[in-house]
């Protein structure tokens, strides 16, 4: 099995790449996601940057137009690509689960793209950052039925996968797995929320 190989790869990675990550100390135990104390901070100082385009968060944008034509290349494959709303809106239709959304940078795009998307996060700085922005630009869903706001909460993992089990069709953690101590057990509940 693919999954077999995959986690001593990724914990391999994580050990090498992310040394600091072995000894952290946990901020909130959400039981199936810590998330180490100097990561959350990090996140708190940057949700007034989380939209500007030149700042310190500017590479999570400019990673958007390798990561959101990735996603939606795996999650429709060109022979649905039919109609008209389907190229113009090719997630029509699909409820994506962002965990980490951070100030919801990812979650917009996959929503105009037509996706159905719930963004979780548990830095409430970032949550109140993503709902602020889509408020803000809300005329952009305003004009078209089949778009769809972002909708984000401040929950975690654990309490996501028992309130909305078998509820997505994907679940994407973009820059999650970096910042979180058990991540097999993360990636374990997250299955519990796809269809």
């Amino acid at each position: 099995m693919a999954s077999h190989y995959l986690f001593p790869a990724v914990k391999l990675l994580k050990q090498k790449c992310f040394p600091s990550l072995s000894g952290m100390k946990s901020c909130q135990n959400f039981s199936s996601m810590q998330v180490d104390e100097t990561e959350g901070a990090n996140f708190k100082r940057f949700a007034q940057h989380w939209w500007d385009y030149d700042g310190d968060l500017q590479p999570l944008h400019t990673m958007n137009r390798l990561r959101v034509p990735f996603i939606q290349n795996g999650l429709c494959p060109l022979t649905t690509l039919s109609t008209i709303d389907s190229v113009c809106l090719p997630l029509k239709g699909t409820k994506i689960l962002d965990v980490g959304c951070g100030g919801g940078i990812l979650a917009e795009a996959l929503s105009m793209l037509g996706a159905e998307v719930l963004g979780i996060d548990l830095v409430e700085e970032g949550i109140k950052v993503a709902q602020e922005h889509v408020e803000a630009t809300s005329y952009r869903w305003i004009d078209h039925p089949d778009l769809h706001k972002p909708t984000y909460k401040l929950t975690s993992v654990q309490s996501i996968t028992q309130e909305y089990p078998c509820q997505f069709d994907a679940v994407v953690a973009s820059e999650v797995l970096e910042h979180v101590t058990d991540w097999e057990d993360m990636l374990n509940n997250l299955k519990q929320c796809l269809k």
